[in-house]
Parts: C-alpha cells; sequence; structure tokens
C-alpha cells in the first residue's frame, strides 16, 4: 500500500486469519518421518511461532511479517539481508483470504518500487556462473 496505515488496514484482518485459522497443522510430514516426541515439539514450536500473537506490534518485533508502504518494506529488508547476510528470499504476497486484487497489488509494488531499490543498495545477485565457481572454490 502507499502507507504503512493503509498497509495495516489493507491487510491485518487477513494476515491474523491466516495466523489464527490456517497456520494450525502446518507442518505435514509422511509417515514415520518423525517421531511422535518430535511432532509433539514441533507442534509446541508452531504455537510459540505465531500461535500466541495477537498485535501488528508483535508481529513487527517478531519480523513475522514485512507490512507497510514501499519504502517500509524495503529499509526492513535491507536491514534483514545485512544484518542476517540474507541471500535468497521468498515473498509471500498472498495469505489466506486476502483477495486477488490487493495480492496484485502487494506484488506489483513490491516489483516496481521494493526490489530495484534492494539491488541498487544491495547490488545483483550472483549469476549461475558466479555461485558455480563460489561453490568450486571451497
Amino acid at each position: 500500500a502507499e502507507t504503512d496505515e493503509q498497509a495495516w488496514a489493507e491487510y491485518e484482518k487477513h494476515l491474523f486469519f491466516f495466523i489464527k485459522k490456517l497456520l494450525k497443522g502446518l507442518v505435514v510430514f509422511p509417515p514415520g518421518y518423525s517421531s511422535p516426541k518430535s511432532i509433539a515439539r514441533i507442534g509446541i514450536a508452531l504455537k510459540q511461532f505465531l500461535g500466541n500473537v495477537t498485535t501488528r506490534e508483535e508481529i513487527e518485533e517478531g519480523g513475522y511479517a514485512m507490512v507497510g508502504s514501499p519504502e517500509t518494506v524495503r529499509e526492513k529488508m535491507k536491514d534483514y539481508v545485512q544484518d542476517f547476510g540474507v541471500g535468497n528470499v521468498l515473498g509471500l504476497f498472498q495469505i489466506g483470504t486476502l483477495p486477488a486484487d490487493l495480492t496484485k497489488k502487494n506484488m506489483t509494488l513490491f516489483a516496481e518500487q521494493v526490489l530495484p531499490y534492494l539491488r541498487k543498495e544491495l547490488g545483483e545477485p550472483a549469476t549461475d556462473e558466479e555461485l558455480s565457481q563460489a561453490l568450486a572454490a571451497n
């Protein structure tokens, strides 16, 4: 959205629907993949992950979602990339009940106003050849 407040107004109800209704049972493993004890631990961890989040402040403090204007999102992403050495980002532009028009708007704003800024500030991603050479050197 164009402003932080507008972004939250458009996204918040969909985000909390996703957290409270759709995140339950997110982890699916084939039979025998994990022990019952491991599955129980995963369930506890999932509840701690987002199960107790009730406010947008908790979302922001936990870094669970980047919601805001293109300026806000690009600064947050730049900080994360620099602080954590992120090499790849998987954008989740649609969740749960978010309608198609808002999903398209999210993707368009990201493609036009966030990604070009990040590429300018952080550099272009490495090519396949550069990655192959780096891996071969190690």
